[in-house]
Order: C-alpha cells, then sequence, then structure tokens
C-alpha cells in the first residue's frame, strides 16, 4: 500500500508537471498563432486602405473613393450610408473569424490535454499492474521464505532436543566413568 501511495503521488507531480508544460506549449503555441493571425489581419486591412486610397482632391471635395461607390463628407472625413454598414460588417466578420479562431485554438487545446492525460493514465496504470505482480511475485517469496524459516527452526528444534539427550547421555558415562574408576584401578592392582 506503501508503493501504491507513493505511485499516487509521484502521479499526481508528474500529471502537474505534464500540465503546466502542456499550459506553455499551448499558450506559446497561441502567442505564434494570435501572431500570425494578426499579422494577416494587418496585411488584409492594410491592402483594402491601398484599395480605398481616395485622392486628396477626391477627399477633399467629396467626390467618392476609387471604386464611385461611396461618398465622403468633405467636413467630417467620415462615411455616410453605405460606405459604414459596410465597415460595420467587415469588421463584424472579422471579430466573428477571430472568435471562430480562438474557440479552434482552445479546442484543439483541450483536445490535446485530454489525449496526454489519457496517455499518462495508461502508462501509469500499467506501472501499477506491473508492480502489483511484482508485489504478489514478492509475496509468493516471502511465503516460501517463511515456510522455509518454519522448517529450518523445526530441525533447530530437533537437534536442541538431541543435544539435550545427548548431554545427559555424557553426564550418564562420566558419572558411570568415574563409579567405575576407582573399580578398574582396583582389578588392575589385582592383575600385577
Amino acid at each position: 500500500e506503501n508503493s501504491i501511495r507513493e505511485l499516487r503521488s509521484e502521479l499526481r507531480k508528474v500529471t502537474d508537471e505534464l500540465e503546466k508544460m502542456a499550459c506553455l506549449v499551448e499558450t506559446e503555441r497561441f502567442d505564434e498563432e494570435k501572431a500570425i493571425f494578426l499579422g494577416e489581419l494587418k496585411e488584409r486591412q492594410v491592402q483594402k486602405r491601398k484599395k480605398k486610397k481616395v485622392g486628396f482632391w477626391m477627399w477633399l471635395f467629396g467626390f467618392g473613393d476609387a471604386d464611385g461607390d461611396q461618398y465622403h463628407d468633405g467636413r467630417s472625413g467620415g462615411k455616410s450610408g453605405k460606405g459604414a454598414a459596410a465597415s460595420k460588417e467587415q469588421q463584424r466578420l472579422e471579430e466573428e473569424e477571430r472568435h471562430r479562431a480562438a474557440r479552434e485554438l482552445a479546442r484543439t487545446t483541450l483536445l490535446h490535454a485530454l489525449q496526454t492525460e489519457r496517455s499518462n493514465v495508461e502508462e501509469l496504470e500499467s506501472a501499477v499492474s506491473t508492480l502489483q505482480r511484482n508485489n504478489s511475485a514478492i509475496m509468493d517469496v516471502v511465503s516460501s521464505r517463511d515456510s522455509l524459516i518454519e522448517e529450518l527452526n523445526d530441525r533447530v528444534a530437533v537437534f536442541e532436543e538431541d543435544k539435550m539427550v545427548l548431554k545427559a547421555a555424557l553426564r550418564q558415562l562420566q558419572l558411570e566413568i568415574r563409579e567405575e574408576g576407582p573399580k578398574t584401578l582396583a582389578l588392575v592392582k589385582e592383575l600385577e
């Protein structure tokens, strides 16, 4: 259970680090896409301005732009009628395009983060199953070791009992030798 707790804490740490890294990567990618988008937007606006560029005298006298579609108010410099509506529509379309691009970027970012998390979870699940198999193998080794220790303890107990019996027999033999010693000496003296 300690190893599982350690794995879970390690999983949390790795997941946090991966989330931070994913956020950094996505932020960098978002900034890059934003810069590209803004660059393209500026380029389109510059091209539109070039197309709509009106000469000084035309602006001053309020004749209209190069296409002749729109008329400018010479005193205020503002557009009238169709030009203002077209400009607002263009701004609305550009704003919608920016929102669509931002939603798409957010969607791809979330999908990428989800795929990364899924692969991390699968990897960690495989690591946990490997550790569980290792744990069960270790438990088998421990139980076999315990049975060997029990068997050795039983043998030691038998040897201890045999040792006690042998010590008792040795004492008895020593006692008999002491008792028989004077008798043997007396017999040896008689035989001499």
